[in-house]
């Protein structure tokens, strides 16, 4: 999460900002967040929840529902800004890291000939995950990068 104003001040209307920009080579498009999505969404459920249980930390993992909602809704959001920035029906996506575990299959119900690519840099969680709420949802977000998994399983 980006502190200070200087990614809204160099982005344009369309929320697009070239990089680098002394030489522009490609250009991002950033989604701006509310403070209660960012605290749900990255503070809660993403960095409160599943880091330490994926680091088996010493803290216990904290899984409030508020924060599973925002969670879903900015997974969503990013999966909204993948399909309007889509120039093709299969166009090549990464998905970053344990924030955006949700984004593979929401991208995939929309972008069926994507070609999906997720890295998740922390370790996976041990048997623990058992702890985790709604971890068939999560695994099965992840799974859907795979182009061979095609069954759905509903977010409850």
């Amino acid at each position: 999460m980006a502190a200070g104003n200087a990614d809204r001040e160099t982005a344009d209307s369309t929320d697009h900002v070239m990089v680098p920009p002394e030489r522009p080579a490609y250009r991002i498009r950033r989604v701006w967040l509310s403070k209660e999505e960012e605290s749900g969404y990255y503070y809660g459920f993403s960095n409160s929840g599943l880091w330490p249980l994926c680091h088996i930390a010493h803290t216990r993992p904290i899984f409030r529902t508020s924060d599973w909602n925002a969670y879903v809704t900015v997974n969503r959001r990013f999966a909204d800004t993948v399909v309007r920035e889509a120039k093709t029906a299969d166009p090549i996506v990464l998905v970053q890291d344990y924030h955006f575990a949700l984004l593979p299959r929401m991208i995939r119900e929309r972008l069926p000939e994507a070609t999906v690519i997720t890295f998740w840099h922390i370790p996976w969680p041990t048997p623990g995950v058992r702890d985790l709420p709604l971890a068939r949802a999560i695994i099965d977000g992840i799974l859907a990068a795979a182009s061979w998994v095609s069954y759905p399983v509903p977010l409850q």
